[in-house]
């Protein structure tokens, strides 16, 4: 589960192919190699340095090559690698990462991405606290956002029928904000996966 997810998202499928050998009997073969892709995943994260933001990947593009969704799937994955393998080294950087892009309203709508906000970006980044929820990853302090919260705070904002409209059955919109480029798109693939 935690290699395909590191190969789908971040790295060039034939490149991990080829690096990684892996004895699909052998559980600490499995989790040898699932280190390995979670070590690489890891060497493209910036948001623990100094001067950067907590959770985010380098990018958008031209800026860099990845999108704000991808932090969250990032994390997603890392927390799947913790619970199978017990490995806790990315624990505190997951923490801080969810933490930090939960928002001021606790929802996954910070305001640094409402340009691109698109309903399937806080679905990611809803799903990896519904896994933290799930696995009963550490809870933040109780005067924070709380992981369940979280999930089901993105639930009710995309359920809602401001998200909604149009044909495909009244389907969830793409983007958030109706000044974005894509409001009126419908993508079932993405957006109806993650609400």
């Amino acid at each position: 589960m935690l290699a395909s997810f590191a190969l789908s998202v971040l790295i060039p499928p034939a490149l991990v192919l080829a690096a990684l050998e892996v004895d699909l009997d052998d559980q600490e073969s499995i989790k040898k190699a699932a280190k390995l892709v979670a070590e690489d995943m890891m060497t493209y994260y910036r948001g623990d340095e100094p001067g950067m933001v907590p959770g985010i990947l380098p990018g958008p593009p031209p800026d860099g090559d990845y999108y704000w969704w991808q932090g969250g799937a990032m994390w997603g994955g890392l927390l799947d690698y913790w619970h199978v393998t017990d490995d806790d080294t990315w624990n505190d950087d997951i923490y801080q990462s969810l933490l930090h892009q939960a928002a001021p309203n606790r929802d996954f709508m910070h305001k640094n991405w409402s340009a691109s906000l698109g309903n399937d970006d806080q679905a990611f980044w809803s799903m990896t606290s519904m896994i933290a929820a799930e696995l009963k990853f550490k809870d933040p302090p109780e005067d924070d956002a709380q992981w369940v919260a979280l999930t089901q705070a993105v639930w009710n904002e995309q359920a809602s029928p401001d998200r909604r409209g149009g044909g495909c059955d009244n389907g969830l919109r793409w983007q958030i904000y109706p000044t974005n480029q894509g409001y009126n798109y419908k993508n079932c693939k993405y957006t109806h996966g993650g609400a």
